[in-house]
């Protein structure tokens, strides 16, 4: 019984053949690029109360040093108060739904050293990430906000 499929006289797949495989190799590089993407934000375990709901978009991003203890700014965050604890640990990244486009941080690298600092995303900013890399000494801060 003969097989359905053509292929050319010396068994390569025909020209109809190599782009369909073409086509389906983009499609699974894409399928698998978007879900890097979609998870690339997290270099670790989600440490914050909050995901990034459907229809928020990428508005800016930041980056900022702190090599101790990266504090989120209590008055920042839109429910305050939910969660005692805002740090984020290097590998961790968190996302929070803030109060407006005014963000505040600590950077605590002892008992009395201290730096504060505030970052200001765009003016329509719903949600922020803040991610670690694993060495903890840059912090991503991320500003995310509906579509006009």
């Amino acid at each position: 019984m003969k097989s359905k499929t053509k292929s050319s006289k010396n068994g390569m797949p025909t020209s109809g053949q190599t782009r369909y495989l073409g086509f389906a190799g983009f499609v699974a590089t894409l399928l698998a690029a978007g879900g890097c993407a979609a998870t690339a934000g997290g270099l670790g375990e989600e440490s914050g109360p909050e995901r990034l709901p459907p229809g928020v978009v990428f508005l800016d991003s930041f980056e900022r040093e702190c090599a101790g203890t990266f504090h989120v700014g209590e008055e920042t965050i839109a429910d305050a108060g939910l969660r005692e604890q805002y740090f984020v640990d290097p590998g961790q990244n968190a996302t929070y739904r803030v109060r407006d486009n005014s963000i505040e941080w600590d950077c605590i690298l002892g008992d009395d050293d201290r730096t504060s600092g505030q970052t200001t995303c765009p003016g329509d900013t719903s949600y922020v990430r803040f991610t670690r890399g694993l060495n903890g000494e840059r912090v991503l801060l991320e500003c995310f906000g509906y579509p006009l």
